[in-house]
């Protein structure tokens, strides 16, 4: 989809706010350890589903839009007006195995257009091109699947997860912050294998 993609949701701003826990908080991360060891990379999660995916690692765009920040955004952003929010979704194959949200703050888009340039190019590329760029450790969430801030990634799947494991980490760019928000999904652990 292009950024002229009309998308109907819910706003994140109306959505619950999820129990975001450091990841030495119990409950905070799933038992299954290859789920697990997905949600605590601190790499590039892109070029670790290249390498899983191979040729078939495909991402796709659903969408740019202005919308409010979710509540619980406020813990790493400063919360001031529409945040642009990229959403897209990540395949290996015809498995579906993660979803995004990327809130940026106005002040973050202007000091930093490429951000609004990116169409369907993974953010972790061009974040990796770029050096330098410090990311706050990691918070994790079991999400229900139809919350505000993922439901649009999943709508035409063929999976239907009562609740998925989430994540959100700033990345501190010169300009400002920008939130991102990652669900993972079950077919992930399936990656690389026919």
């Amino acid at each position: 989809m292009s950024n002229d993609s009309s998308l109907h949701m819910q706003s994140a701003a109306q959505a619950a706010p999820l129990a975001w826990l450091r990841g030495d908080a119990p409950g905070a991360l799933p038992a299954d350890p290859g789920l697990r060891s997905w949600l605590e990379d601190a790499g590039s999660l892109t070029m670790r589903l290249r390498a899983a995916c191979g040729s078939g690692f495909r991402l796709e765009l659903l969408g740019e839009t202005l919308e409010a920040a979710p509540p619980d955004a406020g813990e790493l952003l400063e919360l001031s007006a529409d945040f642009r929010v990229r959403r897209v979704r990540m395949f290996c194959g015809d498995r579906l195995c993660v979803c995004a949200a990327t809130l940026i703050p106005p002040s973050t888009l202007a000091g930093e257009p490429w951000l609004g340039a990116l169409g369907d190019r993974p953010l972790g590329d061009a974040l990796l091109e770029r050096g330098g760029i410090r990311r706050s450790p990691f918070t994790y969430a079991r999400a229900p699947a139809d919350h505000a801030l993922f439901a649009i990634a999943l709508q035409g799947a063929d999976i239907r997860p009562a609740q998925v494991w989430a994540r959100r980490s700033a990345f501190s760019l010169d300009s400002g912050p920008i939130l991102v928000y990652e669900i993972f999904l079950p077919d992930l652990t399936r990656c690389g294998s026919p």
